[in-house]
């Protein structure tokens, strides 16, 4: 267990900047996820860690060693890319020894140590095939196994899942998280998928254009993302401005706004609503799209177009294109936006 601290870093690539005076501190055990649109700078500051791109100045740390300008054998880092990087000619077995006898370990420590790996990452009767006879899931686990078995202090993914599909993507996703918690290795996840970052994540590092622009808790960064960029990117938030707001809610706002669309529900006959929720407002279904548990639903209230998810209870919730409901919207987790 190691922490890493990140200070003052700056990358830029010819005169274009990649990133500026980043500073950030991952605790020990903590999976820390970078998170971002393409291009936002966080799969470089990830190989910055790694000793895989040189930086132009500021220092990194692990625990209280500077990493900077060691070289990438000696820092003690794992790392998994999105393309798994096997050995072709090696099986599964010899591909995740091969760090091992690159540290002269005797053979029965190199055999007795992979094995473990093995068993963590469900591949023992997996060990004497080679990766083009394994599935991509598998061949991912192999390059997961390879990385851990040399015990590193910091393990770093970038986008190790992307290339998977949904089923096997979400059942590897949870088997990284339990290694991670069971070793209590310090992580750092690079993806661009909002979904992803919040099922793994202690904390999860939102970046834009090489800036880190909120950095906290899943959950609070889900339910209070600190500006616009932040609302767009985590979800399908409802961005009004001031005048549209004070429209539906009949309360004053300095700026944008910010509404989930699950806050805001298609009023039920019978039920009673608090204080802190709107009056009836008249809306049009413009139409809907069923997700599976959710059904998010397009509406038109008041000239403003709403995003409103509701539980996919029964088939006969389902409103059609044109019909009129009545919302009401929960005013307690409306959030007023930093530009």
């Amino acid at each position: 267990m190691h922490p890493v601290s990140i200070c003052h870093l700056k990358k830029s690539f010819a005169d274009k900047i990649v990133f500026n005076d980043i500073n950030l501190t991952i605790d020990e055990g903590e999976f820390l996820t970078l998170l971002g649109p393409s291009g936002c700078g966080k799969s470089t500051l990830l190989r910055s860690l790694a000793g895989l791109t040189s930086i132009d100045s500021g220092e990194i740390y692990i625990g209280d060693q500077p990493i900077t300008h060691m070289p990438v054998q000696k820092r003690g880092i794992g790392m998994v890319f999105q393309s798994y990087a096997l050995f072709p000619n090696l099986n599964v077995f010899d591909n995740i020894a091969f760090g091992l006898k690159l540290q002269g370990l005797d053979s029965q420590t190199i055999r007795t140590q992979v094995q473990e790996i093995l068993e963590l990452v469900e591949l023992t009767d997996f060990q004497n095939q080679f990766p083009k006879e394994l599935s991509g899931g598998q061949q991912q686990r192999v390059a997961l196994a390879r990385s851990l078995v040399v015990r590193p202090k910091v393990l770093l993914l970038d986008e190790p899942l992307s290339a998977l599909d949904a089923r096997i993507r979400k059942h590897l996703r949870e088997q990284i998280r339990a290694i991670q918690q069971e070793l209590k290795l310090t992580t750092i996840f690079v993806t661009h998928d909002q979904e992803e970052a919040l099922t793994l994540s202690d904390r999860i590092a939102l970046m834009h254009q090489g800036e880190i622009i909120q950095c906290d808790a899943p959950e609070q960064l889900y339910l209070d993302p600190i500006n616009q960029f932040a609302a767009s990117f985590m979800g399908q938030y409802n961005l009004l401005d001031p005048q549209q707001a004070s429209q539906l809610t009949g309360q004053n706002y300095p700026g944008v706004v910010a509404i989930r669309p699950e806050s805001i529900y298609f009023e039920e006959s019978g039920r009673t609503y608090p204080d802190h929720f709107t009056t009836p407002l008249k809306a049009s279904v413009l139409n809907h799209q069923l997700l599976g548990s959710v059904i998010r639903y397009q509406v038109n209230c008041h000239q403003t177009q709403l995003t409103v998810d509701l539980l996919n209870r029964r088939a006969e919730r389902l409103y059609a294109p044109g019909t009129y409901v009545n919302l009401r919207i929960d005013c307690s987790t409306i959030r007023a936006l930093k530009a």
